[in-house]
Parts: structure tokens; sequence; C-alpha cells
């Protein structure tokens, strides 16, 4: 009755979670009715996707079922309207992504659940029905029907809710989705600890969790993503792992990743740390439980698409993304058993494990991952460029703008529409970058320019026009690391609803205060109780951080997050031409000669008792706020802006 799914459920909101699976006959139906909604995702006219929500305790009747005889397993609670909304807002992300050039002719069915932990976790199932069989027995574990329906499209059998223990004759093709309560923690505006945010792509969740972005990436895992393994039965070393042994499709996440010493993975090869890898006739797929500064401790996902969207960039001197290894089991009270997880890329984007990640959308990279899926995608509706590399001295040429009807080419000067969309993003460090191209979108989130990494460098000439004018556009996002510099001779706007013309903010990590906080000279850990409380908080020393908890380098945090902010050019916000958040350190505002400013500025800087986060701070109920680390750097004088006002007429 285990293990019979071909997407084995994947531990999901970025944390390790091992859960019973439980998938078999159906009880009887307490109602008529086991859905509390169907919602469906729309892309242009047509349904893409059908979400189908189930009620609480539905068809447990008296008790006396067994609960893991489920087709669909039971929730425990009812989703608000709120999260079944924000859901929707989850999937159309996804539809967005694949619809335009997908091939099924039936809709991705979509069962959402809830249970009782304090996370949550997603799954396809591949069912080969006969008639006569009980459904137990019918998953074909080593198919993944999901992936040719969208990509071949295959038709399969909707499935239907059933009470009955062998469904009908046919091949049936669906993913599951469980979410728990209280993964984050309280805050005002949050339900059950999820906050709901579908419009930005630097998250704003705080304390919470994001729930929009952490409903992308459980569907992340759901159209793929992840990796299959088997535990040896009646394994005398519980840590006796291997790779599926009738692992064959070429397209699968398995067989694209290599282990630590660049051997690829087939099917049957054990899974060990070096230390175990002693008998040399066996052919081993080898990945350190200890992760090292060289790299070793991850697995690596190669393939044509991600290779060329890295664009000569490497991670650990490998032309791959790194890939999370071993985790301890969390179904083992003894905490040095590990598991085997494989399914989570271990760069700085959602798709992690890792203990910080300031994002709720997909890099260009992860994107490019699903390419190598199989999935047919235009990424560069979504990414102008991204440079993954460092020390670069580049001229970009590249623009952005909306695509053409067959997704191969921008149309020049015509508005991009994509929500969410990027014009430029430079994710490594010590880059110096000329824009020289316009980015123009009106898409609901979008940003003309997003900044990471530590050290790098922005031009934007005087010819060059970037405009994020779509509703909460930022023209310049500059959302995390150190010592950046952004030279703004040319045009930025962000006139939109609520846009902002320049922002400087880390945002919070996607998981709220299950991860650290971040920010200027700020590197901050909380702990949270089993209902979601705050209940203790302690400042981390900002430099020591290890390979894969830094983004950038272990010195990312110690220092002003802008250096220099030259502007001579024109800045528009349609709210904020200027924003400078509570956790972001700006050391110089140089505004000169021939600047045109539209706007409010605003700083938040160190402003950390506001209203909404109230209790995101204190180490505890009714506890000070936490001690802020800058303050051993600059004390309360930390601002120095230098400020040029034109003469009437200059």
């Amino acid at each position: 009755m285990r293990n019979k799914r071909n997407c084995i459920l994947t531990a999901a909101v970025l944390s390790s979670l091992a859960m019973p699976l439980s998938y078999a006959l159906a009880a009887e139906p307490a109602t008529e009715n086991p859905y509390l909604a169907t919602e469906y995702s729309v892309y242009g006219r047509e349904n893409f996707a059908e979400l189908k929500f189930m009620k609480k305790d539905y068809g447990i009747g008296d008790g006396s079922k067994n609960k893991e005889n489920w087709l669909v397993d039971p929730a425990k609670y009812d989703l608000d309207d709120e999260l079944i909304t924000a859901t929707v807002a989850g999937t159309d992300y996804w539809t967005n992504i694949l619809a335009p050039k997908a091939e099924n002719t039936t809709l991705w069915q979509i069962f959402v659940t809830t249970f009782d932990e304090q996370n949550a976790a997603a799954g396809s199932s591949s069912i080969d029905a006969d008639g006569k069989t009980e459904i137990a027995k019918s998953f074909q574990e080593d198919a993944f029907y999901l992936g040719e329906q969208l990509q071949e499209g295959k038709v399969f059998t909707p499935v239907s809710y059933t009470t009955e223990s062998v469904l009908p004759k046919g091949k049936y093709a669906y993913s599951e989705v469980w979410i728990g309560k209280h993964y984050g923690a309280k805050r005002k505006g949050a339900e059950d600890g999820w906050w709901i945010d579908a419009e930005t792509v630097l998250p704003t969740n705080e304390q919470a969790t994001d729930f929009v972005g952490m409903f992308r990436h459980e569907l992340g895992h759901a159209l793929g993503m992840l990796f299959i393994s088997k535990k040896k039965p009646n394994a005398q070393k519980v840590n006796e792992y291997f790779v599926d042994e009738n692992m064959t499709d070429k397209l699968s996440w398995t067989l694209h990743v290599r282990d630590q010493n660049g051997k690829p993975a087939q099917a049957g090869m054990q899974i060990v740390d070096t230390k175990d890898a002693t008998d040399p006739a066996k052919n081993y797929f080898v990945v350190d439980r200890e992760i090292t500064a060289d790299g070793k401790g991850y697995a690596y996902f190669y393939g044509k698409h991600v290779t060329e969207a890295l664009d000569g960039a490497k991670f650990f001197g490998r032309s791959a993304l790194p890939v999370n290894g071993w985790e301890p089991d969390s179904t083992v009270k003894d905490k040095k058993v590990y598991k085997f997880e494989g399914g989570h890329l271990q760069t700085a984007g959602m798709m992690s494990h890792r203990d910080y990640s300031n994002y709720t959308s997909f890099l260009e990279v992860e994107l490019a991952v699903m390419q190598d899926l199989g999935y047919q995608i235009d990424r560069k509706a979504f990414f102008g460029r991204s440079i993954y590399g460092n020390g670069g001295s580049i001229v970009n040429n590249q623009g952005y703008f909306k695509r053409n009807a067959k997704g191969t080419a921008y149309l020049d000067h015509t508005y991009s529409l994509e929500p969410l969309g990027v014009g430029l993003h430079i994710y490594g460090s010590d880059n110096k970058v000329t824009q020289n191209a316009d980015i123009m979108t009106k898409g609901t989130g979008a940003v003309g320019v997003r900044v990471d990494g530590t050290g790098n460098t922005l031009i934007v000439p005087k010819e060059t026009e970037i405009h994020a004018d779509g509703k909460r556009g930022n023209g310049l996002l500059i959302a995390y690391g150190r010592n950046h510099t952004v030279e703004q001779a040319g045009t930025v706007t962000a006139s939109g609803e609520l846009g902002t013309g320049a922002r400087f903010d880390f945002g919070s990590s996607s998981n709220g205060a299950r991860d650290e906080y971040r920010g200027s000279y700020i590197r901050y850990k909380r702990k949270l109780s089993e209902t979601g409380e705050i209940i203790d908080a302690e400042n981390l020393v900002l430099n020591e951080l290890d390979v894969d908890s830094y983004n950038a380098n272990k010195d990312e945090l110690n220092g002003p997050l802008v250096e220099n902010y030259n502007l001579s050019g024109t800045l528009v916000g349609g709210k904020d031409a200027i924003y400078i958040s509570k956790n972001a350190f700006v050391k110089n505002i140089n505004i000169n000669k021939g600047a045109e400013i539209q706007g409010n500025i605003t700083s938040a800087w160190k402003q950390f008792g506001t209203e909404e986060c109230e209790g995101a701070y204190d180490k505890g109920k009714n506890r000070t706020m936490l001690y802020i680390q800058y303050n051993n750097y600059f004390g309360d004088n930390a601002y120095h802006y230098d400020v040029y006002i034109p003469e009437q007429g200059g």
C-alpha cells in the first residue's frame, strides 16, 4: 500500500518532511459531495487545470474505516475561502508558463487536501486500472502520465472520486497537494500562518509563510521535480538508498542528476557517502552527507537548457545546478539517521531547502530545468537576461518586451504584459553590467532590473529606458547582498498603481520565521511553537555562513546593501520614486544635476515596530525587540545622502 506512485511525496515548503503515503481504497462517503469547492485555472478562455478541494473528514463516517484507504487523502480541516482563491493564483502561475505550448486536450487535475503537519507537500499519481484490480495495486510507480499528458497530448481518463475499491478500466493522471497549518508564524492578516500575496517577486510575508509561493513550489514537484529513490527493504542499514531500479525515462529529473563526482544516476545504483563506497566492483552514486566548499555533499542537475541559461557560469566548478542530498530522516528518532532527498535545487531560488530564499517565483535557470524535463516553455517571456556568473564586465544589449505569437522573438518597444517578469536579473557577484537596451513591461509585479549577489555595479546610460509600469512594478529592485552601486543616467519608471522606481529591499525569506531573517548587518533566527507562536529568537554571527547557507559569500550581509546610488536621470514611481526598506542600509544617495524625480522618497530603515509585523521581532511575548546588529557598526547616524538641488531651469 506504500510507495505506489510515480511522484513519491516530496517534502516541500522548503523543509524536509517524511509523511506516510496513503492512496488506496476510498472509504464510504459521509455526504454525497466530497468537494468543498471546484475551481479552474484559465488560459485565454480555456480551462487548463481543475482544482478540487477535499472536505474535512469526508468519508470517514463513524471512524471504523481505515483512514489510509483513500484515492485522495481526507482533509483534516476545510481551507478558508481566501486560501482557496490563493491556490488558484498559485496554479495560474504555472498555467501562464505551460499553457501556451502545452499539448494536453484534457484538464490537469489537482486535488487539494489538508493535513495536521506544519508543512505542505505534493506529488502526482499514474494509475493503470484494468477494472478488476484494487486501486492500491494499480499505481504505476515508474510512469509519469502527467508529463505525457501535458507534453505529448496523451489523453487519460479524468479522475472522479469513488467509494469503490476498483476503478473503471482506464489510465488516470492527477496531482495531489497537501496543505498544513502554522508552518509560518502568526501575523495580522495571515490565515493559519499563511500570508497571501500573488503580485510580487519579493516576498512580503515577514514572519508568516508565503502561501502562493509555496503552492508554486509544490506544483513544481508535482510536475516532476523530484528524485525517485528507494530504501532497500529490510535493510540492516537504515541509510541504504538506491536509485529506482526501473528508472528509464530520459526526461526524468532523476536521470538528469549526477553525483558529486560527475557520475550520472542510473537505475539501481546505491546512493552512498564516500566512506561507504567500500566495494570497488560496485557502481555507486556518491553524495557525501557533509557539504564542503568544493561542492561535495550535493548532487547536480545537468541539462542542455540549464547550460544555455547559465551562459558559461558555474556552481562549484560545474555547469550544473546543485541539488539537495542527504537530510535527517524525521521518521526516525535518531537524528544521525539520514534519508536521500535529491529533489530541491540548492541555489538561492525558491526551489531550495536553504535557510533563506527571498523569491516567490522561479529563477530563469529553474525554468530551464523544466525545459530539460520536456516542457515546452518560452522562458524569455519571463526573463530578458539572467547573469549567474561572477566578475564580468558586461554590456547587455538584450532588451525585454512582449513576445511574438510563436514565442520565438521579442516585439521591440512593445510592452510585455507577463506578471512577475524580470527584464534583467543579476544573480552573481562583482559584475559591472551596462544595460544598453530598453526594458518595457506592464505586467503585475514585474521588475525592470533585479540585483542580488554582492558588489555588483549596474549602469543605466542616458539613452536607456527601463519601464516597469504595471501594478506594483519595480523599475530597479536591489534585493540582496552588500556593496552594490547603481549609476542611473537614463530613465526608470514604475508609474503603475503602487509602483516603485528604485526599491532597496531584502523583503523576507518565503518561509517566514521558520527561516532566517536577513538584511544589512542583520542575521536573525527564530523558533516556532506547534501553533505558530514565536517562542525564541537570537542574532546569528553575520559572517559565520557556510556554503549551504550563504547566497553569494560568507560576508554578504556585512555591509550596506547599496554603497552608492547615483542619479542624474529620470526616476518615476506611481507611489514611491525611492523606497528603502527597514532591513536595507543604503549608504549614499547622490541626486545630481539633471536628475528628475516624480513620486515619494520613503525610508523605513530600522523601523521594526510596525503594527502589521507585531511580534515578528520579539523574543517571545512582551520581550524587547531584537538587538539589531548594525548598531555595532554605525549606531543611529547611519545615513549619508548627498542631495544636489539644481537651480530653477538648470
